[in-house]
């Protein structure tokens, strides 16, 4: 199972809002780096749909309110 699953299962909500803003950026800081090296169409492809579901994941994170009611 993903670290990061658990790790939203177990964190408090701040926390683990936190933590999917902070590593959805460095993921992306760490997608552009890759792709810099590497320039083919899958890769092009692929690095596509990975970059738009990061965005989706800050979005989120972002948006999601800090209390449960």
């Amino acid at each position: 199972m993903n670290k990061m699953v658990i790790l939203s299962l177990l964190l408090m909500p701040k926390v683990n809002r936190l933590l999917n803003i902070v590593i959805g950026i460095f993921q992306i800081v760490v997608l552009f780096a890759a792709f810099l090296n590497t320039i083919t169409a899958y890769y092009v492809v692929f690095a596509s749909i990975e970059f738009a579901c990061l965005v989706l994941i800050i979005w989120f994170a972002f948006k999601w309110p800090s209390e449960v009611t």
